[in-house]
């Protein structure tokens, strides 16, 4: 019998953008600060979840569990090599929150 092995997800995170009704409850869910509501024009609100860190994202499901339109996915555990989370993910999502869930400036900008 021939082992078959899992292929691993390029992405943590994704966002199915035509599902989104900008409420930014993942945001909030989100205990690592990898997703923020980005400006748009081209929505009714003028914003859209965007994934900003995905290589922050520690596979925890609570973005995909909050979001009441199934617009955003989380890759399985197996899939994904998801890193533990760190106190600088922590404080980077309340830097988020506190900036209205807007992204954060680039360092060195």
């Amino acid at each position: 019998m021939e082992e078959t092995k899992k292929t691993e997800k390029k992405e943590p995170v994704w966002v199915m953008s035509e599902r989104c009704k900008s409420c930014a409850k993942c945001v909030f869910a989100c205990p690592a600060g990898v997703l923020v509501m980005a400006t748009d024009a081209r929505t009714i609100y003028g914003k859209m979840i965007a994934i900003d860190r995905a290589d922050l994202c520690v596979g925890c499901n609570k973005c995909e569990n909050a979001c009441p339109d199934f617009a955003i996915f989380v890759a399985e555990k197996d899939e994904f090599p998801f890193p533990k989370i760190t106190k600088e993910a922590k404080e980077r999502q309340a830097k988020i929150l506190a900036n209205d869930c807007q992204p954060l400036p680039k360092e060195g900008a």
